[in-house]
């Protein structure tokens, strides 16, 4: 693994323009266990070399308590933003899906579960292409060191891209499988070429009522 300085990552961020993540999440000062879910996101995102992956460079120890992921920048910003910004045509937002959807395929190829997929978590690149990021709650199948409890992957997100079963509708939250990341695909998908968020009009609690009826997203009225 690659440490970086404060100084050296400066300099790096003028000359190369990289990101540092700060990781807010998982503040020193919180114990053991939040310092332990930072290095399992790096163990995970260590392993990953794909061009549909955002590249993970290094670790920067700044200030206390925080340590920040240096990351290659990725100038066009999020997929939300991304979508509502660009005006996109339909052949550009299929060459979008099939981009999150090659990631995740890569992703899936390496036993690795995502765990946490959502526009935030696609960040695109200086030709447009979406990139896979954010690598908190994945988890890696077969490895005992990289896994997540149930209570952390079930933790309080928002329901329009998370799979029912692992939110906890109708039954006890459950861990991330390669099946629930395929629904937040299917989310994803739903956000690319409507560019609605699934149950826009809802929030989190209200979704949970609806999924729980069986009921699905309502068809945008521009498709």
């Amino acid at each position: 693994m690659l440490v970086i300085d404060p100084e050296r990552a400066i300099a790096k961020i003028e000359k190369w323009r990289l990101a540092l993540l700060t990781t807010g999440g998982y503040a020193l000062s919180r114990g053991p266990m939040d310092y332990t879910g930072f290095l399992r996101e790096v163990s995970v995102w260590l392993r990953l070399r794909d061009p549909t992956i955002v590249p993970l460079l290094g670790v920067a120890y700044l200030e206390y308590p925080l340590p920040a992921i240096v990351s290659q920048w990725m100038p066009s910003g999020t997929l939300r933003i991304y979508i509502e910004t660009t005006i996109l045509t339909p052949l550009k937002k299929v060459a979008l899906a099939k981009g999150v959807a090659d990631g995740l395929k890569y992703l899936h190829s390496k036993n690795v579960i995502h765990g946490d997929l959502h526009p935030v978590n696609v960040l695109i690149d200086d030709s447009g292409n979406p990139c896979l990021t954010d690598f908190g709650l994945a988890t890696v199948v077969g490895d005992a060191e990289l896994q997540w409890t149930t209570t952390t992957a079930g933790r309080n997100f928002d329901c329009r891209w998370r799979a029912p079963e692992i939110i906890g509708v109708n039954c006890d939250p459950g861990r991330p499988t390669f099946k629930s990341d395929i629904y937040s695909f299917g989310s994803i998908m739903f956000f690319i070429v409507s560019g609605d968020k699934p149950w826009k009009e809802k929030n989190s609690c209200q979704i949970g009522i609806e999924l729980s009826k069986k009921f699905i997203p309502a068809r945008p009225e521009n498709i």
